[in-house]
């Protein structure tokens, strides 16, 4: 459900679940806990992204609708936790928003450092938050983020999901 790419010092992450990269429980452990060893497999960076056209559509809803109430509470204490490891990992992580990213794909990018967009239409929740976009961290086609990440691993130079 991830695949893990080496680009030298920067390790992708690329949600690999089709057609929607829905959040599964079994998605969100994977994603954690390659988020939370990358640093001790020698990444210094991490890039999470989608497929092309389709970052993530957040969580499975018809998944969703066939568990019970201890398994849903289960669920969310997945994502929970790995919002956590990517909010909190020693190393920067950069969201590669590669298509759209309604509900939980645009939570996953806003718990990253930095995000950049693909080009053209892309839908994310964000688009649509009342909250100015500098303090959502999104702009249209733009890169935002903390420097860590902008100035750091590579010299600036720009990170691109493999593919």
């Amino acid at each position: 459900m991830i695949t893990a790419i080496q680009h030298g010092a920067t390790r992708e992450l690329r949600l690999n679940r089709p057609p929607a990269n829905a959040l599964t429980s079994e998605l969100l452990t994977q994603l954690r806990d390659e988020v939370s060893n990358a640093p001790s497999r020698g990444a210094r960076a991490l890039m999470l992204s989608g497929a092309p056209g389709m970052f993530s559509a957040g969580l499975d809803i018809p998944a969703l609708l066939q568990l019970n109430r201890d398994q849903i509470a289960g669920l969310w204490k997945k994502l929970y936790h790995t919002l956590g490891a990517l909010a909190c990992s020693s190393i920067p992580i950069c969201a590669a928003v590669t298509g759209h990213a309604p509900a939980g794909g645009t939570v996953l990018a806003i718990f990253c450092d930095w995000r950049e967009r693909s080009p053209g239409r892309v839908a994310a929740a964000a688009d649509y938050s009342p909250l100015p976009a500098p303090a959502r961290g999104c702009t249209p086609g733009g890169k935002t983020g903390r420097s860590r990440v902008a100035y750091g691993l590579r010299g600036g130079e720009a990170h691109r999901p493999a593919g």
